[in-house]
């Protein structure tokens, strides 16, 4: 079976597209890759409830970065907005 490849020079994970690139895309798909890192740097004892409202706001603060670091792989942008 052939392997297909991304067209561009980016690996075919979101996580490796820049900012940029990661918000021109779905947002179906922006807002579940998103709930990804809000559990990874949720801490331990955190009740496992997926607040929409809490999300939403992340969703935006990550977009506001991202805006302003649109060069910045989206790993690095959750890391300076999504883990406080």
């Amino acid at each position: 079976m052939p392997v297909r490849r991304p067209r561009s020079g980016a690996k075919g994970r979101p996580v490796h597209h820049p900012c940029k690139d990661f918000f021109e895309g779905s947002q179906d798909r922006v807002s579940q890759v998103v709930m990804w890192p809000d559990g990874y740097y949720a801490d331990e004892d955190d009740p496992p409830i997926v607040d929409f409202d809490r999300m939403k706001k992340r969703i935006e603060e990550l977009a506001v970065f991202c805006a302003k670091n649109p060069a910045l792989g989206l790993i690095t942008a959750a890391d300076e907005t999504l883990a406080k």
